[in-house]
């Protein structure tokens, strides 16, 4: 899963709100982007565009972080030194990192209990 470690601006982030693609559904933490018009999970070398944060409101919506530049995430993942200041792809449930590299994550910090970074794509 991935949150919001600190916003480099310090400014606060306002909340979107898209429907899913159809057959998805979404969990808090996901990486997502947008696919036929709709927000989906993203995967792999994808390019991420919006993390969920929240569940699905009853119009069908869901709550959605639009990535920038100037936000660091956190992830659980827990990468080795060798992904320091490398842009990883992302895992196949969308919620975590693999130490693949080409992705649109770029690392720049790891510890014992996850890894941080910011998406740059």
């Amino acid at each position: 899963m991935f949150s919001v470690y600190k916003i480099l601006t310090g400014e606060s982030l306002p909340l979107e709100y898209y429907a899913a693609a159809a057959g998805e559904t979404l969990v808090l933490g996901e990486a997502l982007k947008i696919s036929s018009g709709a927000i989906a999970k993203a995967s792999g070398a994808d390019s991420a565009e919006f993390i969920c944060a929240g569940v699905k409101l009853s119009d069908g919506r869901y709550p959605v972080l639009r990535l920038r530049k100037d936000i660091e995430f956190f992830t659980e993942t827990v990468l080795t030194s060798a992904s320091m200041g490398v842009s990883v792809q992302l895992s196949t449930d969308g919620l975590g990192l693999t130490a693949t590299t080409g992705g649109c994550f770029k690392v720049t910090n790891i510890s014992a209990k996850g890894t941080y970074g910011i998406f740059t794509a």
